[in-house]
């Protein structure tokens, strides 16, 4: 489907190609003061399969940043009743996951909102898991707010091998990785395979964004960026 956009520019959505059905997002923006414009194509590939014979509607907004494009149906090779919502600008959208705990000490983990996990294990292992909505299946990018102490006032157990270490797993398709804080610095490995999210694999360390520091006591946010063309989860961390 094609919309014009209060601007004057047009919004391309899917469409019919030498191979099929396309499942790309494209952009024409009007040169200002001319009758001329260029195409831009967007560089993230869209949730919806590839389609042609949509309909596309823009609901209008007073303001100009919250202009949005709602995609209606089509063609994939089969008829689709599926509907789509295309926002000119990035929005945050809130949903509740489903979790389980999880871990040799579950029980130390406690959830005291849809958005923080507390967790405290004096010898083992505590920690949750989510299951991501199928609505969210095709992101790519996952935002974790991390602080970890390391045990009761920074202070580590005597004796008590592995605590201290936040592990952080994405399962990405059939690749389960594994992102570990521990001694002041991140490490990430390749696929696990089915080992358990806890557990160290040996594997050769791969990709890091800017890994700022992963000292106990300081809020990090983390940044998880979905390569699904490589397989391979990339954590950036803020300074």
């Amino acid at each position: 489907g094609t919309v014009g956009l209060s601007d004057g520019a047009l919004l391309m959505l899917g469409g019919l190609g030498n191979e099929g059905p396309i499942r790309e997002v494209w952009l024409w923006q009007p040169t200002l003061g001319t009758l001329e414009g260029s195409w831009h194509r967007s560089l993230k590939v869209p949730p919806w399969s590839g389609r042609f014979g949509s309909a596309a509607v823009r609901i209008s907004s007073q303001d100009a940043q919250q202009e949005q494009v709602v995609l209606m149906g089509g063609n994939d090779n089969q008829n689709r009743g599926d509907v789509w919502r295309w926002l000119r600008h990035s929005a945050p959208i809130e949903l509740s996951l489903e979790s389980e705990a999880t871990g040799s000490q579950e029980q130390d983990c406690v959830l005291e909102s849809s958005q923080l996990l507390r967790c405290h294990a004096s010898a083992g292992v505590s920690g949750r898991k989510w299951h991501i909505s199928h609505y969210l299946e095709m992101s790519t990018e996952i935002h974790i707010d991390l602080l970890h102490s390391g045990g009761p006032n920074g202070v580590l157990p005597l004796g008590a091998a592995g605590v201290g270490a936040a592990v952080i797993a994405i399962e990405l398709d059939t690749c389960r990785q594994l992102f570990r804080a521990e001694g002041g610095r991140w490490s990430t490995t390749g696929c696990t395979g089915d080992q358990l999210p806890w557990a160290r694999a040996d594997q050769p360390a791969i990709r890091l964004g800017p890994n700022g520091g992963a000292m106990p006591g300081q809020l990090r946010h983390l940044r998880f960026v979905l390569d699904r063309e490589r397989q391979e989860v990339i954590m950036y961390s803020d300074d």
